[in-house]
C-alpha cells in the first residue's frame, strides 16, 4: 500500500472516531435531557400532590360547582371504557337505592357519581347519574393527574387507566369525568360530608332500603292517623338476616307491644338502637356485640302490614332521625 493509500485510511479512522465521540456525546445530552425530565416530572407530581393533599388533608374534596356542570360533563367528556353511564330523571316512587338495584351497584357507587346530591331522598325532577360497574366518578378540577386520584381513592394508578382512555401522552383536563373502578365517595357536598362524617358511628343494619315510612310524623299505615314515626321502615323479604348496627350490649330481647319482637342494643356515649318486627331472636339481655353480628331475622310480628325491619337510632332516650347517620 502507498502511503496515499495509507493516509486515506488514517483519514477514515480518525473520521470514525470523530463520529463516535459525537455520538457518545449526543447520547450522553439526551440521557442527561431524559433523567432530568424524569426528576423534574417526579418533584412536580410530588409537589403537586403534597399540595393537593394539604388543601384536602380529610381526604375528601367539597363539591361547590352546580348539578348541571357534573351532568354535562358526564355526558360529554366522560373517559370511562367498558362502563355503560345513564343518566335518570327522578318520578314519584323513585329513590337512589331503586337506582342502584337497576345497576347492580351499591348507594355508595350512586353517591360517589353524583358529587352535588345533598341529602338521601331524591326529589322528583333530580337528575342522577348512575353507572353499572362499582365505584366512583371523578370531575377534574384543577387538572389534577392520575397520580393524585390514586392516592385521593386509593385505587392503583395502573387501574384507573386501564378503566378510562387515557393513554401514555394524554393528561386529563379540567371538565373530565374519570371512572374510578371501586372508588368510594370523595368528592361530597358539605351536608353529605357531615352525614360522611355520622355514618362511621352506626352501619345498615340489613341488605334492604328505606320503603315506606322514613322518620318523622307521618300517616299509620293501619290506624289512619298522623303518628310520630320514631325510626324507618327497611323493606326486605321475611327471614332476612339483622345485623347490630354497632357494637354494644343487648338491654333487650323479646315482645315489645306494637314493636313485636325487639331488640334494643346500648352503646357508647348514651346511644341505642332498635330493631323492632323480627321474626326470630339469637341474642339475650346482657349479651355483648360485635359490629356487624347477625342478631335477629325481618318478620312482621307487631303491628305491621308486611315483613319489614323497624329500626331506631335514640341518644339519651330520644329518638333522632337514623338517616342521619347510615344509608
Amino acid at each position: 500500500m502507498d502511503l496515499k493509500g495509507r493516509n486515506i485510511l488514517n483519514i477514515k479512522k480518525k473520521n470514525i472516531l470523530n463520529l463516535k465521540k459525537k455520538d457518545i456525546k449526543i447520547a450522553l445530552i439526551l440521557s442527561s435531557i431524559i433523567v432530568l425530565w424524569i426528576l423534574t416530572s417526579g418533584l412536580t407530581k410530588y409537589i403537586r400532590a403534597k399540595q393537593f393533599f394539604k388543601d384536602y388533608p380529610e381526604r375528601v374534596v367539597i363539591w361547590e360547582e352546580s348539578a348541571d356542570q357534573m351532568l354535562d360533563s358526564a355526558t360529554n367528556r366522560f373517559l370511562g371504557k367498558n362502563v355503560d353511564l345513564n343518566v335518570y330523571e327522578v318520578v314519584p316512587g323513585f329513590h337512589y337505592w331503586k337506582i342502584a338495584q337497576e345497576n347492580s351497584v351499591d348507594i355508595d357507587t350512586i353517591i360517589g357519581c353524583n358529587p352535588f346530591i345533598k341529602s338521601l331522598f331524591a326529589r322528583v325532577g333530580d337528575r342522577i347519574i348512575a353507572v353499572n360497574k362499582k365505584g366512583a366518578l371523578h370531575y377534574v378540577k384543577n387538572n389534577e393527574q392520575v397520580d393524585i386520584l390514586a392516592e385521593l381513592y386509593d385505587v392503583e394508578a395502573g387501574k384507573i387507566k386501564k378503566n378510562n382512555r387515557i393513554g401514555l401522552f394524554r393528561r386529563l383536563r379540567t371538565g373530565d369525568v374519570v371512572f374510578i373502578p371501586d372508588g368510594k365517595p370523595k368528592v361530597v357536598t358539605k351536608d353529605m360530608d357531615a352525614l360522611f362524617k355520622r355514618r362511621r358511628m352506626f352501619k345498615v343494619p340489613t341488605n334492604g332500603w328505606v320503603a315506606g315510612r322514613p322518620y318523622g310524623v307521618q300517616m299509620h299505615p293501619i290506624y289512619k292517623v298522623r303518628k310520630f314515626h320514631k325510626g324507618i321502615d327497611m323493606k326486605c323479604s321475611e327471614g332476612t338476616p339483622i345485623f347490630a348496627a354497632a357494637p354494644g350490649i343487648v338491654i333487650y330481647a323479646g315482645g315489645g307491644g306494637t314493636y313485636g319482637k325487639l331488640i334494643k342494643i346500648e352503646h357508647p356515649n348514651s346511644y341505642e338502637t332498635r330493631y323492632a318486627h323480627c321474626s326470630k331472636i339469637y341474642v339475650k339481655i346482657g349479651q355483648e356485640v360485635k359490629d356487624h353480628q347477625c342478631i335477629g331475622r325481618v318478620g312482621s310480628t307487631g303491628v305491621a302490614t308486611t315483613a319489614h325491619l323497624h329500626f331506631e337510632i335514640r341518644t339519651n332516650g330520644k329518638p333522632v332521625d337514623p338517616m342521619k347517620f347510615l344509608w
